[in-house]
């Protein structure tokens, strides 16, 4: 392993443990691949954990019936949409926040606004 790579490595623990530790982190400043990364990495954790929650539920649910098996298999299904439907929605939130705080700004400083979907 090069130098490089051992740098790179202790660069991406480093974040990573910042990212779980749950310090409070100022991500308008620096670089945007860090914040995006230091971002994600509590929703990718929280997808690990559940992954693995429906394989130990299956491997206990497994001695009970095969029906059993398909009615877990089902319901982590639907899990999985409720999931999705949840981080769409945050991400359009993510996206609509600054507009609006942005709109705020904009009438208290008496700023003209430039708005083209309105």
């Amino acid at each position: 392993m090069t130098h490089q790579h051992t740098h790179s490595f202790k660069k991406f623990i480093h974040y990573f443990w910042i990212a779980i530790s749950g310090k409070e982190t100022e991500f308008t400043i620096g670089s945007i691949r860090k914040a995006i990364f230091m971002l994600s990495i509590p929703m990718i954790l929280e997808m690990l954990m559940e992954s693995i929650f429906a394989l130990v539920d299956i491997a206990y649910v497994s001695r009970v019936s095969v029906n059993a098996v398909a009615t877990i298999g089902l319901t982590e299904s639907v899990i999985t949409l409720v999931y999705a439907l949840a981080i769409g929605l945050s991400m359009a939130a993510t996206a609509l926040l600054p507009v609006e705080s942005g709109k705020r700004m904009c009438k208290v400083h008496g700023l003209l606004r430039y708005r083209p979907l309105a």
